[in-house]
């Protein structure tokens, strides 16, 4: 039995995931949070230290983790470079916050958290799923859905963030009005991050 941890990181949202690996992907949890966005920037680094900590201690709590032979942790690399859509400051604060949740998991757990190129989360997620086409940021979670299918042998479906009338959240204004909220896919990322790392360790198979 194997835990897998996936981090989805940016300035706007992180979202995370874990589960444990047997035959099939089991205890699945995927979730989001929104750092801190007002105060310096170093008491801005510092929350985000303190909700990463906070995160990894409720994970350390489950009896799953102690009980797990190997806990297998990963990140979704940030670019150095996005021509014609993020500029150079952008990049340097992405690039800092994923090196801040980084050192957080290693100070913490003691758990050297591997990088992993988005490229490299994409094309495991277009295999596993034998998708015919690209897969890109606003696939991801129906992707999920027929991946984590096929390897539980059971429906599964994304869990989207929804309101009490159970109804999927959208934009309320603005140009992405009607859409479905951005942080949808940010936990989506997480959770692929960690299939992706799965899949490298040769413990899920290409259904």
């Amino acid at each position: 039995m194997q835990q897998y941890i996936g981090f989805d990181v940016s300035s706007k949202t992180i979202g995370y995931s874990s589960f444990i690996l047997t035959n099939k992907i089991e205890k699945l949890k995927i979730d989001y949070f929104s750092p801190e966005k007002k105060g310096s920037e170093f008491a801005r680094l510092i929350s985000l230290k303190n909700d990463i900590t906070r995160i990894l201690k409720i994970m350390k709590l489950d009896p799953l983790f102690s009980k797990s032979e190997k806990v297998y942790i990963g990140i979704e690399q940030s670019p150095l470079f996005i021509p014609h859509k993020s500029t150079a400051a952008t990049i340097v604060k992405l690039n800092i916050y994923t090196r801040i949740v980084g050192l957080t998991i290693l100070e913490e757990l003691g758990i050297e958290p591997l990088f992993i190129p988005v490229q490299t989360i994409r094309a495991t997620l277009k295999k596993l799923s034998r998708s015919p086409d690209k897969i890109n940021k606003f696939d991801v979670p129906k992707t999920l859905e027929t991946i984590i299918s096929n390897i539980n042998k059971e429906k599964w479906v994304f869990p989207f963030i929804k309101d009490k009338q159970n109804n999927i959240v959208l934009v309320k204004r603005g140009k992405y009005k009607d859409q479905v909220k951005e942080q949808n896919f940010d936990k989506a990322d997480g959770l692929a991050v960690a299939i992706t790392h799965a899949f490298k360790n040769k413990k899920i198979l290409n259904y």
